[in-house]
């Protein structure tokens, strides 16, 4: 189980970035893997020496791209912390363009459910 372990966050954006965490665990959330997400951004942000109190389209779209190594679910994870972040500075009126909902769909459930048959679970407890 992950633990809600503090980054330092060191771009422009990065008292935005703690208090939309503060909010998210504020309200009852646990938030522990979209801090790591948000660490992440915040150092491609702080090495593209953005200074502006914005998201714009071009740094969410270059930061959202799936990597070659990356499981679809790691890019999901990646979006879903980004949206997240977008939505609260457009709530504070802040620019922030924001990834379009269901774009990527995860297979949660991906596992086909085998059902036994009666003769199988007698073996199996025999």
């Amino acid at each position: 189980m992950k633990t809600n372990k503090n980054y330092t966050y060191q771009s422009v954006l990065r008292q935005i970035i703690e208090s939309y965490i503060a909010e998210k665990r504020a309200v009852g959330y646990k938030f522990t893997k979209a801090p790591s997400c948000l660490k992440s951004f915040d150092t491609i942000v702080t090495k593209e020496e953005w200074k502006e109190l914005s998201l714009p389209k071009s740094l969410v779209l270059k930061w959202t791209a799936k990597n070659p190594d990356e499981t679809e679910c790691n890019r999901t994870h990646r979006i879903s912390a980004i949206r997240g972040l977008s939505q609260y500075m457009a709530r504070l009126n802040y620019p922030a363009y924001i990834y379009p909902a269901g774009t990527i769909r995860l297979e949660r459930y991906s596992c086909i459910p085998y059902i036994f048959s009666e003769v199988g679970l007698n073996n199996i407890f025999a």
